[in-house]
Protein backbone atom coordinates (compact mmCIF):
# COMPACT_ATOMS: atom_id res chain seq x y z
CA UNK A 1 0.00 0.00 0.00
CA UNK A 2 2.95 2.33 0.67
CA UNK A 3 4.13 1.86 -2.92
CA UNK A 4 0.68 2.67 -4.24
CA UNK A 5 0.48 5.76 -2.05
CA UNK A 6 3.87 6.86 -3.39
CA UNK A 7 2.66 6.53 -6.99
CA UNK A 8 -0.51 8.52 -6.33
CA UNK A 9 1.41 11.18 -4.39
CA UNK A 10 3.98 11.56 -7.16
CA UNK A 11 1.24 11.94 -9.75
CA UNK A 12 -0.45 14.63 -7.68
CA UNK A 13 2.80 16.52 -7.10
CA UNK A 14 3.60 16.53 -10.82
CA UNK A 15 0.09 17.65 -11.65
CA UNK A 16 0.20 20.50 -9.13
CA UNK A 17 3.51 21.63 -10.55
CA UNK A 18 2.27 21.66 -14.14
CA UNK A 19 1.38 25.24 -15.13
CA UNK A 20 -1.45 24.16 -17.46
CA UNK A 21 -3.43 22.44 -14.69
CA UNK A 22 -5.57 25.22 -13.27
CA UNK A 23 -8.49 23.40 -11.64
CA UNK A 24 -7.21 20.16 -10.27
CA UNK A 25 -6.12 17.54 -9.79
CA UNK A 26 -9.03 15.51 -8.47
CA UNK A 27 -8.76 12.07 -6.93
CA UNK A 28 -11.83 9.88 -6.66
CA UNK A 29 -12.52 6.23 -6.20
CA UNK A 30 -13.37 3.74 -3.50
CA UNK A 31 -11.68 1.42 -1.04
CA UNK A 32 -13.62 -1.48 0.40
CA UNK A 33 -12.59 -3.90 3.10
CA UNK A 34 -14.55 -7.05 3.82
CA UNK A 35 -14.43 -10.02 6.18
CA UNK A 36 -16.25 -13.17 5.08
CA UNK A 37 -16.98 -16.44 6.86
CA UNK A 38 -18.35 -19.65 5.37
CA UNK A 39 -19.49 -22.60 7.44
CA UNK A 40 -16.61 -25.01 8.00
CA UNK A 41 -13.95 -22.54 6.88
CA UNK A 42 -11.75 -19.94 8.52
CA UNK A 43 -12.71 -16.26 8.17
CA UNK A 44 -11.02 -14.40 5.32
CA UNK A 45 -10.37 -10.72 4.66
CA UNK A 46 -10.40 -9.00 1.30
CA UNK A 47 -10.11 -5.56 -0.20
CA UNK A 48 -11.07 -3.81 -3.41
CA UNK A 49 -9.57 -0.54 -4.58
CA UNK A 50 -10.47 1.65 -7.55
CA UNK A 51 -8.86 5.00 -8.31
CA UNK A 52 -9.60 7.76 -10.78
CA UNK A 53 -7.22 10.68 -11.25
CA UNK A 54 -8.52 13.71 -13.08
CA UNK A 55 -6.54 16.77 -14.17
CA UNK A 56 -8.36 19.86 -15.41
CA UNK A 57 -6.61 22.32 -17.74
CA UNK A 58 -8.84 25.33 -18.21
CA UNK A 59 -12.59 25.07 -18.39
CA UNK A 60 -12.77 22.57 -21.23
CA UNK A 61 -9.78 20.26 -21.21
CA UNK A 62 -9.16 17.37 -18.86
CA UNK A 63 -7.06 14.23 -18.49
CA UNK A 64 -8.36 11.09 -16.80
CA UNK A 65 -6.45 8.09 -15.51
CA UNK A 66 -8.39 5.16 -14.02
CA UNK A 67 -6.43 2.57 -12.01
CA UNK A 68 -7.54 -0.83 -10.76
CA UNK A 69 -4.90 -2.57 -8.62
CA UNK A 70 -4.85 -6.36 -8.68
CA UNK A 71 -5.10 -7.39 -5.02
CA UNK A 72 -3.80 -10.74 -3.78
CA UNK A 73 -6.42 -12.53 -1.67
CA UNK A 74 -3.63 -13.86 0.54
CA UNK A 75 -2.39 -10.33 1.25
CA UNK A 76 -5.49 -8.24 0.71
CA UNK A 77 -4.10 -5.00 2.08
CA UNK A 78 -0.67 -5.12 0.47
CA UNK A 79 -1.00 -3.76 -3.05
CA UNK A 80 2.10 -4.24 -5.18
CA UNK A 81 2.92 -1.39 -7.55
CA UNK A 82 3.68 -3.97 -10.25
CA UNK A 83 0.07 -5.16 -10.19
CA UNK A 84 -1.62 -1.84 -10.87
CA UNK A 85 -3.71 -2.08 -14.01
CA UNK A 86 -4.66 0.98 -16.04
CA UNK A 87 -8.27 0.43 -17.12
CA UNK A 88 -8.65 3.76 -18.87
CA UNK A 89 -6.46 6.73 -19.79
CA UNK A 90 -7.44 9.63 -22.02
CA UNK A 91 -7.39 13.37 -22.54
CA UNK A 92 -10.55 15.19 -23.59
CA UNK A 93 -11.45 18.71 -24.63
CA UNK A 94 -14.60 20.58 -25.59
CA UNK A 95 -14.59 23.26 -28.25
CA UNK A 96 -14.33 23.93 -32.00
CA UNK A 97 -11.50 22.74 -34.22
CA UNK A 98 -11.28 26.14 -35.91
CA UNK A 99 -12.47 29.68 -35.22
CA UNK A 100 -16.21 29.91 -35.62
CA UNK A 101 -16.55 26.14 -35.92
CA UNK A 102 -19.09 23.99 -34.09
CA UNK A 103 -18.59 22.93 -30.47
CA UNK A 104 -17.54 19.27 -30.23
CA UNK A 105 -16.04 16.91 -27.65
CA UNK A 106 -12.70 15.42 -28.73
CA UNK A 107 -11.00 12.55 -26.93
CA UNK A 108 -7.52 11.05 -27.36
CA UNK A 109 -6.67 7.74 -25.67
CA UNK A 110 -8.90 4.91 -24.48
CA UNK A 111 -12.25 5.16 -26.20
CA UNK A 112 -15.84 5.02 -24.96
CA UNK A 113 -18.08 4.26 -27.93
CA UNK A 114 -21.82 3.60 -27.59
CA UNK A 115 -22.90 4.02 -31.19
CA UNK A 116 -24.67 0.69 -31.63
CA UNK A 117 -24.75 -2.60 -29.68
CA UNK A 118 -24.75 -4.46 -33.01
CA UNK A 119 -21.60 -3.04 -34.62
CA UNK A 120 -19.96 -0.31 -32.48
CA UNK A 121 -19.52 -0.56 -28.71
CA UNK A 122 -16.13 -0.03 -27.01
CA UNK A 123 -15.56 0.21 -23.24
CA UNK A 124 -12.70 -0.13 -20.72
CA UNK A 125 -10.11 -1.01 -23.30
CA UNK A 126 -7.12 -1.08 -20.89
CA UNK A 127 -4.93 0.34 -23.60
CA UNK A 128 -5.95 -2.27 -26.19
CA UNK A 129 -8.11 0.07 -28.26
CA UNK A 130 -6.87 3.64 -28.31
CA UNK A 131 -7.56 6.39 -30.75
CA UNK A 132 -9.43 9.63 -31.33
CA UNK A 133 -13.17 10.26 -31.13
CA UNK A 134 -15.35 13.29 -31.87
CA UNK A 135 -18.89 13.61 -30.53
CA UNK A 136 -21.56 16.23 -29.98
CA UNK A 137 -21.38 17.53 -33.54
CA UNK A 138 -24.68 18.94 -34.84
CA UNK A 139 -25.01 19.56 -38.56
CA UNK A 140 -28.43 20.77 -39.59
CA UNK A 141 -30.83 18.23 -38.15
CA UNK A 142 -28.19 15.49 -37.83
CA UNK A 143 -26.18 14.41 -34.78
CA UNK A 144 -22.78 13.13 -35.86
CA UNK A 145 -20.06 11.23 -34.02
CA UNK A 146 -16.95 9.47 -35.31
CA UNK A 147 -13.81 7.67 -34.15
CA UNK A 148 -10.55 6.22 -35.44
CA UNK A 149 -8.91 3.48 -33.37
CA UNK A 150 -5.61 1.63 -33.28
CA UNK A 151 -6.52 -1.96 -32.45
CA UNK A 152 -4.36 -5.07 -32.96
CA UNK A 153 -7.56 -7.09 -33.46
CA UNK A 154 -8.58 -4.99 -36.46
CA UNK A 155 -8.16 -6.45 -39.92
CA UNK A 156 -5.38 -5.96 -42.44
CA UNK A 157 -5.53 -3.42 -45.24
CA UNK A 158 -3.93 -3.16 -48.65
CA UNK A 159 -2.71 0.22 -47.40
CA UNK A 160 -0.04 -0.69 -44.85
CA UNK A 161 -0.61 2.45 -42.82
CA UNK A 162 -4.14 1.24 -42.05
CA UNK A 163 -3.21 -2.22 -40.72
CA UNK A 164 -4.62 -2.84 -37.26
CA UNK A 165 -6.86 0.19 -37.42
CA UNK A 166 -10.61 0.78 -37.46
CA UNK A 167 -12.81 3.78 -38.15
CA UNK A 168 -16.46 4.34 -37.39
CA UNK A 169 -19.21 6.94 -37.48
CA UNK A 170 -22.80 7.39 -36.36
CA UNK A 171 -25.38 9.73 -37.84
CA UNK A 172 -28.73 10.17 -36.06
CA UNK A 173 -31.79 12.25 -36.91
CA UNK A 174 -35.57 12.35 -36.73
CA UNK A 175 -37.66 12.25 -39.88
CA UNK A 176 -41.48 12.47 -39.77
CA UNK A 177 -41.54 11.32 -36.16
CA UNK A 178 -39.18 8.41 -36.79
CA UNK A 179 -35.92 8.26 -34.84
CA UNK A 180 -33.22 6.96 -37.17
CA UNK A 181 -29.54 6.16 -36.65
CA UNK A 182 -26.98 4.75 -39.08
CA UNK A 183 -23.68 3.37 -37.77
CA UNK A 184 -20.76 2.10 -39.80
CA UNK A 185 -17.38 0.62 -38.87
CA UNK A 186 -14.53 -0.11 -41.30
CA UNK A 187 -11.55 -2.25 -40.23
CA UNK A 188 -9.00 -3.23 -42.82
CA UNK A 189 -10.85 -4.61 -45.84
CA UNK A 190 -13.97 -5.42 -43.79
CA UNK A 191 -16.95 -3.38 -42.67
CA UNK A 192 -20.13 -3.55 -40.61
CA UNK A 193 -23.21 -1.33 -40.82
CA UNK A 194 -26.32 -1.02 -38.65
CA UNK A 195 -29.56 0.90 -39.23
CA UNK A 196 -31.76 1.42 -36.18
CA UNK A 197 -35.12 3.12 -35.83
CA UNK A 198 -38.08 3.65 -33.54
CA UNK A 199 -41.36 5.51 -33.70
CA UNK A 200 -44.64 5.94 -31.90
CA UNK A 201 -47.30 5.02 -34.44
CA UNK A 202 -50.19 5.80 -32.08
CA UNK A 203 -50.27 7.14 -28.52
CA UNK A 204 -50.38 3.53 -27.31
CA UNK A 205 -48.28 1.79 -30.00
CA UNK A 206 -44.47 1.92 -30.25
CA UNK A 207 -42.41 0.19 -32.94
CA UNK A 208 -38.67 -0.32 -33.18
CA UNK A 209 -36.15 -2.33 -35.09
CA UNK A 210 -32.61 -2.82 -36.32
CA UNK A 211 -30.89 -4.25 -39.38
CA UNK A 212 -27.16 -4.89 -39.34
CA UNK A 213 -24.75 -6.30 -41.91
CA UNK A 214 -21.41 -7.97 -41.18
CA UNK A 215 -19.74 -7.71 -44.59
CA UNK A 216 -16.69 -9.74 -43.57
CA UNK A 217 -18.83 -12.83 -42.88
CA UNK A 218 -21.73 -11.94 -45.17
CA UNK A 219 -24.20 -12.17 -42.29
CA UNK A 220 -27.29 -10.09 -41.53
CA UNK A 221 -28.82 -9.37 -38.13
CA UNK A 222 -32.53 -8.57 -37.80
CA UNK A 223 -34.49 -7.27 -34.83
CA UNK A 224 -38.09 -5.97 -34.68
CA UNK A 225 -40.11 -5.14 -31.58
CA UNK A 226 -43.46 -3.63 -30.72
CA UNK A 227 -45.20 -2.48 -27.53
CA UNK A 228 -48.97 -1.95 -27.36
CA UNK A 229 -51.07 -0.67 -24.47
CA UNK A 230 -54.69 -1.41 -25.47
CA UNK A 231 -56.01 -0.37 -22.04
CA UNK A 232 -54.48 1.58 -19.19
CA UNK A 233 -53.43 -1.44 -17.10
CA UNK A 234 -52.34 -3.83 -19.83
CA UNK A 235 -49.10 -3.82 -21.83
CA UNK A 236 -48.35 -6.25 -24.65
CA UNK A 237 -44.88 -6.70 -26.13
CA UNK A 238 -43.63 -8.72 -29.08
CA UNK A 239 -40.16 -9.19 -30.56
CA UNK A 240 -38.53 -11.04 -33.41
CA UNK A 241 -34.80 -11.33 -33.90
CA UNK A 242 -32.20 -13.35 -35.80
CA UNK A 243 -28.43 -13.46 -35.45
CA UNK A 244 -26.42 -15.89 -37.63
CA UNK A 245 -23.76 -17.93 -35.86
CA UNK A 246 -21.06 -16.36 -38.07
CA UNK A 247 -22.14 -12.78 -37.26
CA UNK A 248 -19.11 -11.26 -35.51
CA UNK A 249 -18.30 -7.57 -36.15
CA UNK A 250 -15.19 -6.35 -34.36
CA UNK A 251 -17.09 -4.03 -32.00
CA UNK A 252 -20.42 -5.82 -31.50
CA UNK A 253 -21.42 -5.73 -27.83
CA UNK A 254 -20.95 -9.20 -26.32
CA UNK A 255 -22.17 -10.14 -22.84
CA UNK A 256 -24.00 -13.20 -21.55
CA UNK A 257 -26.29 -11.12 -19.32
CA UNK A 258 -27.70 -8.40 -21.54
CA UNK A 259 -26.33 -8.71 -25.08
CA UNK A 260 -28.87 -9.40 -27.82
CA UNK A 261 -26.06 -10.54 -30.11
CA UNK A 262 -24.68 -13.04 -27.59
CA UNK A 263 -28.02 -14.43 -26.48
CA UNK A 264 -29.46 -14.78 -30.00
CA UNK A 265 -26.43 -15.91 -32.01
CA UNK A 266 -27.07 -19.02 -34.06
CA UNK A 267 -30.86 -18.84 -34.03
CA UNK A 268 -34.00 -16.85 -34.66
CA UNK A 269 -36.18 -15.96 -31.67
CA UNK A 270 -39.72 -14.78 -31.00
CA UNK A 271 -40.75 -13.29 -27.67
CA UNK A 272 -44.29 -12.48 -26.51
CA UNK A 273 -45.07 -10.86 -23.17
CA UNK A 274 -48.06 -9.40 -21.35
CA UNK A 275 -48.14 -7.35 -18.11
CA UNK A 276 -51.21 -6.21 -16.19
CA UNK A 277 -52.46 -5.15 -12.78
CA UNK A 278 -55.57 -6.78 -11.37
CA UNK A 279 -57.01 -6.63 -7.84
CA UNK A 280 -53.70 -5.39 -6.41
CA UNK A 281 -51.60 -8.08 -8.17
CA UNK A 282 -48.89 -7.44 -10.76
CA UNK A 283 -49.44 -10.25 -13.24
CA UNK A 284 -47.32 -11.29 -16.20
CA UNK A 285 -47.08 -14.01 -18.79
CA UNK A 286 -44.54 -14.66 -21.51
CA UNK A 287 -43.44 -17.21 -24.05
CA UNK A 288 -40.17 -17.54 -25.97
CA UNK A 289 -39.75 -19.44 -29.23
CA UNK A 290 -36.53 -20.24 -31.04
CA UNK A 291 -35.47 -21.81 -34.32
CA UNK A 292 -31.91 -22.99 -34.65
CA UNK A 293 -30.03 -22.54 -37.91
CA UNK A 294 -31.02 -25.29 -40.30
CA UNK A 295 -34.30 -26.03 -38.49
CA UNK A 296 -37.58 -25.62 -40.32
CA UNK A 297 -39.84 -24.47 -37.52
CA UNK A 298 -39.86 -22.68 -34.20
CA UNK A 299 -40.08 -24.55 -30.92
CA UNK A 300 -41.01 -23.22 -27.51
CA UNK A 301 -38.00 -22.68 -25.26
CA UNK A 302 -39.63 -21.07 -22.22
CA UNK A 303 -43.01 -20.12 -20.80
CA UNK A 304 -43.32 -17.94 -17.71
CA UNK A 305 -46.11 -16.77 -15.43
CA UNK A 306 -45.48 -14.19 -12.71
CA UNK A 307 -47.52 -12.73 -9.87
CA UNK A 308 -46.46 -10.16 -7.31
CA UNK A 309 -48.12 -8.23 -4.54
CA UNK A 310 -47.39 -6.24 -1.40
CA UNK A 311 -48.90 -8.03 1.60
CA UNK A 312 -48.91 -7.57 5.36
CA UNK A 313 -47.48 -10.47 7.36
CA UNK A 314 -47.74 -10.14 11.15
CA UNK A 315 -47.85 -6.38 10.71
CA UNK A 316 -44.79 -6.33 8.41
CA UNK A 317 -45.05 -5.12 4.80
CA UNK A 318 -43.71 -7.87 2.54
CA UNK A 319 -43.03 -7.76 -1.20
CA UNK A 320 -44.01 -11.25 -2.39
CA UNK A 321 -43.43 -12.65 -5.88
CA UNK A 322 -44.19 -15.99 -7.51
CA UNK A 323 -42.76 -17.24 -10.81
CA UNK A 324 -43.69 -20.35 -12.73
CA UNK A 325 -41.25 -21.35 -15.48
CA UNK A 326 -41.75 -24.16 -17.99
CA UNK A 327 -38.73 -24.86 -20.20
CA UNK A 328 -38.64 -26.37 -23.66
CA UNK A 329 -38.59 -29.92 -22.21
CA UNK A 330 -41.69 -29.19 -20.10
CA UNK A 331 -39.67 -29.16 -16.89
CA UNK A 332 -41.50 -27.01 -14.35
CA UNK A 333 -39.90 -24.69 -11.82
CA UNK A 334 -41.79 -22.87 -9.04
CA UNK A 335 -40.11 -19.95 -7.31
CA UNK A 336 -41.50 -17.98 -4.36
CA UNK A 337 -39.59 -14.94 -3.11
CA UNK A 338 -40.22 -12.29 -0.49
CA UNK A 339 -38.47 -9.34 1.10
CA UNK A 340 -39.17 -6.88 3.89
CA UNK A 341 -37.51 -4.26 6.07
CA UNK A 342 -37.73 -4.35 9.87
CA UNK A 343 -37.34 -1.52 12.37
CA UNK A 344 -38.73 -3.25 15.46
CA UNK A 345 -35.73 -2.60 17.72
CA UNK A 346 -34.69 1.05 18.25
CA UNK A 347 -31.02 0.10 18.18
CA UNK A 348 -31.34 -1.81 14.89
CA UNK A 349 -33.25 0.12 12.27
CA UNK A 350 -33.84 -0.90 8.64
CA UNK A 351 -32.83 -4.53 8.92
CA UNK A 352 -33.52 -6.16 5.55
CA UNK A 353 -34.81 -9.72 5.25
CA UNK A 354 -35.29 -11.66 2.04
CA UNK A 355 -35.77 -15.28 1.11
CA UNK A 356 -36.38 -17.54 -1.84
CA UNK A 357 -37.81 -21.05 -2.16
CA UNK A 358 -37.47 -22.99 -5.41
CA UNK A 359 -39.05 -26.28 -6.41
CA UNK A 360 -37.73 -27.96 -9.57
CA UNK A 361 -37.78 -31.64 -10.53
CA UNK A 362 -39.18 -32.49 -7.10
CA UNK A 363 -36.10 -30.91 -5.51
CA UNK A 364 -36.63 -28.14 -2.96
CA UNK A 365 -33.94 -25.49 -2.48
CA UNK A 366 -34.05 -22.32 -0.45
CA UNK A 367 -31.99 -19.39 0.76
CA UNK A 368 -32.41 -16.62 3.31
CA UNK A 369 -30.55 -13.35 3.88
CA UNK A 370 -30.46 -10.70 6.57
CA UNK A 371 -28.65 -7.39 6.16
CA UNK A 372 -27.95 -4.37 8.32
CA UNK A 373 -26.09 -1.09 7.81
CA UNK A 374 -24.82 0.54 11.00
CA UNK A 375 -24.85 4.31 11.56
CA UNK A 376 -21.05 4.30 11.15
CA UNK A 377 -21.35 2.81 7.64
CA UNK A 378 -20.41 -0.78 8.51
CA UNK A 379 -22.47 -3.41 6.70
CA UNK A 380 -23.31 -6.84 8.08
CA UNK A 381 -24.87 -9.82 6.35
CA UNK A 382 -26.04 -13.25 7.49
CA UNK A 383 -26.94 -15.85 4.85
CA UNK A 384 -28.08 -19.44 4.50
CA UNK A 385 -28.43 -21.49 1.32
CA UNK A 386 -29.49 -25.12 1.07
CA UNK A 387 -27.08 -25.50 -1.86
CA UNK A 388 -24.42 -23.34 -3.49
CA UNK A 389 -25.58 -20.57 -5.82
CA UNK A 390 -23.78 -18.02 -8.00
CA UNK A 391 -23.61 -15.64 -5.02
CA UNK A 392 -23.74 -17.85 -1.91
CA UNK A 393 -21.94 -20.98 -0.71
CA UNK A 394 -23.91 -23.89 0.68
CA UNK A 395 -24.75 -23.65 4.36
CA UNK A 396 -24.37 -20.72 6.72
CA UNK A 397 -22.23 -17.70 5.85
CA UNK A 398 -21.69 -14.17 7.09
CA UNK A 399 -19.85 -11.03 6.09
CA UNK A 400 -18.97 -7.60 7.44
CA UNK A 401 -17.47 -4.72 5.54
CA UNK A 402 -16.91 -1.05 5.09
CA UNK A 403 -16.68 0.89 1.84
CA UNK A 404 -15.40 4.42 1.56
CA UNK A 405 -15.97 6.45 -1.60
CA UNK A 406 -13.94 9.61 -2.13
Amino acid sequence: MKKLAAVVSAALVVAMAAPVVVAGPTLSGSLEGKITWNQGQDPQSGANLDLKLGFQAGDRTKAVLELSPVIDDQNAWGVDIDNIGITKAYVETQGPWFNGGPEVTTRLGDLDIDYSPYVATIHSTEGKTRGISVSGLRIGGFDVAAFHAWDSNAGASEYRLLNGQASGARVATQIAGINLAVTGVVEGEDAAVAVEGSTQVLPNVTLGGALARDFAHRANLYRVNAAIQPVSNLTLKAEYGRVPSIYAPLYAYENDDDSFVTQTRGKAVIGLNAQTQQAGFNLGAGVKLARAEGARQFSRTETTFTAGRSVSLMGMPVEANYTLTIDGNNQIKHELAGKTTLSLVPQLQNVTLDGRVTMQNSELTYEANAGYTAPNGMTFGLHYASQATDTLPAGLSADAGLKVEF
